[in-house]
């Protein structure tokens, strides 16, 4: 499950999300599961310990839905209107021309077939799936591809205020004049296999846009097309795992006063990878990047009045592969690869702990900081930056922190990159 630390701010101005998200188990749902129930037992009566016969407890809808009238209604808001918090509602393959309202109800929706059969179509009609009455923990949107949102104010696919919302499996495509694909306004919005893609913005949008509250992915793939500046732009707390988030022409991830823990992740941005700054007078919030690849941009990542901690991370850019100033001076960075840059991190000399880590093809490897990589012969990375495995005779393997807590999860010593170390793949 996940935990939310700190409290959503009240007052969208000014506000500041002051604690990290902590990832402590598995939320994730399943549409036919029985997730919390006793181990099942074994019915086969044979003298193994298998369920050969296991029978799954799967939980029945409240109630379904069908265009084709096979089922309690042929429209989802029908059904929604009809519905009561707690109830489950079943969608079958069909598209379906509606822009939905949950008007505070907190309910799960979900295509029963998944995304590529279950289209929510909005027809440029306005935002497609509004949740903003605080609807509370258990509201679930799942299985649907969401197309033909517009909204050049606010989220043209979703907007989620002062609300709580999972989504998975979703799929938000073809939408048009998006200030933004999903607008977070202290919303707690948690996501697992979405995909944002092949939407157009206006001038300076954003995939997500997320104002205060927490923000938590998983196999999330976002970019922000051709007119959009950021993939995602956070002023709040995230945890982003196993996702990739592009912007050619912006920025792949930009946190302004908030925090951020990204783990098994590729961010790429035509500007920096990542943007993080905070306010002078309190250099602490925590900008937790682990296992992931970032660059892409004149910066990889660009980290300003922030404290940062980089582990096992292949960080590149054109001008820096990392560039700090007035970060917390216990920031760190281990394990990690500084690459293809003019500069491999360029800060405040002494503000910055490097250790164990790797340059590569940098002009030079640091820039008004200190940096004596451990490594800077040729990584031999399988194919650089899209493949960053380790060729068998890299210098990078067992070449890390002999530390414990740095262990390989094949128990050797660490690899420098981003496939090494204990929450490596």
């Amino acid at each position: 499950m996940r935990t939310y630390s700190g409290v959503a701010c009240l007052l969208l101005l000014g506000c500041r999300t002051t604690k990290i998200l902590i990832e402590t188990g598995d939320s994730s749902h399943s549409l036919d599961s029985d997730t919390g129930e006793p181990a099942d037992t074994d019915t086969d009566t044979d003298t193994d310990t298998d369920t050969d016969t296991d029978v799954d407890t799967m939980v029945l809808p409240d109630i379904r839905v069908d265009c084709n009238g096979a089922a309690d209604y042929t429209l989802i808001q029908d059904a929604i209107n009809a519905a009561t918090s707690g109830d489950m509602i079943a969608v079958a393959p069909c598209v379906y021309h509606e822009r939905l309202h949950l008007y505070g109800k907190t309910l799960e929706i979900y295509g029963t077939d998944g995304s590529a059969v279950t289209i929510l179509d909005g027809d440029l009609g306005g935002t497609v799936l509004n949740i903003e009455e605080s609807e509370s923990e258990g509201t679930r949107f799942a299985g649907f591809t969401i197309t033909g949102g517009l909204d050049s104010a606010g989220g043209a696919a979703i907007e989620l205020t002062s609300a709580v919302l999972d989504l998975e499996d979703v799929v938000i495509t073809g939408c048009d004049d998006g200030y933004t694909m999903i607008l977070s306004e202290i919303g707690f919005l948690d996501m697992t296999d979405v995909t944002i893609a092949n939407n157009d913005f206006i001038d300076g949008g954003a995939a997500i846009l997320s104002e205060g509250g927490n923000l938590t992915a998983r196999g999330l793939t976002a970019d922000c097309g051709e007119d959009g500046i950021y993939a995602i732009y956070q002023h709040n707390a995230s945890l982003i795992t196993d996702s990739s988030l592009s912007c050619a022409s912006g920025y792949g991830l930009y946190s302004h006063h908030g925090e951020m823990n990204i783990l098994r992740s590729t961010i790429t941005g035509g500007v920096a990878g990542i943007y993080t700054e905070d306010e002078e007078d309190t250099p602490s919030e925590l900008q937790l990047v682990t296992n992931s690849a970032v660059g892409g941009g004149s910066v990889g990542m660009d980290a300003r009045l922030v404290h940062v901690e980089v582990t096992n991370s292949v960080l590149w850019g054109t001008d820096a592969a990392l560039s700090y100033s007035g970060i917390d001076t216990t920031s760190k960075v281990v394990n990690s690869v500084l690459a293809g840059a003019a500069c491999g991190v360029q800060g405040d000399d002494g503000l910055l702990s490097v250790t164990f880590s790797a340059a590569w093809g940098n002009t030079a490897n640091a820039c008004g900081a200190v940096f004596n990589p451990v490594v800077s012969a040729d990584p031999q990375f399988t194919s650089f930056p899209d493949d960053l495995t380790l060729g068998a005779g890299s210098p990078l393997v067992d070449a890390g922190s002999t530390g414990a807590a740095y262990t390989d999860l094949d128990g050797t010593r660490n690899d420098i990159g981003r496939w090494g170390g204990p929450l490596g793949w």
